[in-house]
């Protein structure tokens, strides 16, 4: 009989489901978690309390990976800047500096309509990783800022654009972009995301073209891919 009790319990212990294999309490989980909050909830929906249900742990547990909410908000914070970087790197595949340039600044006002939540905690809502101007954007920690910025100085380089401050002129392009997205999303303009894109294309094409270098023909609208 103990024999067989034995070989029983071997058996019952060989297909047990081994609790460190799925347990669920990873950063990765928790971030992916807290992303899908953010995608849905925004900003204030992503609590210690709705991640853990999401998860499947407590709240408490959490804080082994993340020492507080805004460590949590940080991290989604700058995973959102890697998606967004990853975003512009793909128009950046032009041949000419002016088509990558108009091609970056087209990524970021797509990323901006199609993740309005995400973009929410990127640029409005301000968070302990946040970047600062100049300093943070010299010092190149600004990974989807310095992309535009490279193209900037290109095209000055090229002698599309009159040479200029690369930092300030880059700004002037975010701003305006950023701005306009900002408008759009307040319902300053009344129309479907297509028809603001087209207003966009062309309130940036006159910006761009204020910043040439002598007179020349207009900015072209950015191909989509």
């Amino acid at each position: 009989m103990y024999t067989v009790y034995t070989m029983t319990a071997n058996a019952a212990r060989r297909h047990r489901p081994d609790r460190r294999a799925r347990r669920p309490n990873t950063r990765a989980d928790i971030l992916t978690a807290a992303a899908s909050l953010l995608a849905t909830e925004g900003v204030d929906g992503v609590t210690m309390r709705a991640v853990g249900a999401r998860v499947g742990i407590t709240a408490m547990a959490i804080y082994r990976h993340f020492a507080d909410r805004n460590a949590l908000l940080d991290a989604l914070h700058d995973r959102g800047f890697a998606a967004l970087g990853q975003h512009l790197r793909r128009r950046l595949r032009a041949r000419t500096p002016e088509q990558r340039l108009l091609g970056a600044l087209d990524a970021y006002l797509d990323f901006a309509l199609r993740r309005p939540r995400e973009f929410d905690l990127m640029f409005v809502h301000r968070v302990r990783a946040t970047r600062r101007f100049p300093q943070d954007y010299a010092a190149g920690r600004g990974e989807a800022f310095d992309l535009v910025a490279g193209e900037v100085a290109a095209c000055m380089h090229t002698g599309v654009l009159r040479t200029d401050d690369v930092l300030e002129a880059t700004l002037a392009l975010w701003s305006a972009i950023h701005g306009f997205v900002m408008l759009h999303r307040g319902g300053r303009f009344g129309s479907a995301d297509r028809t603001a894109r087209r207003l966009a294309h062309r309130c940036l094409g006159r910006l761009l073209t204020g910043l040439r270098r002598g007179p020349s023909a207009p900015f072209a609208a950015p191909q989509r891919p």
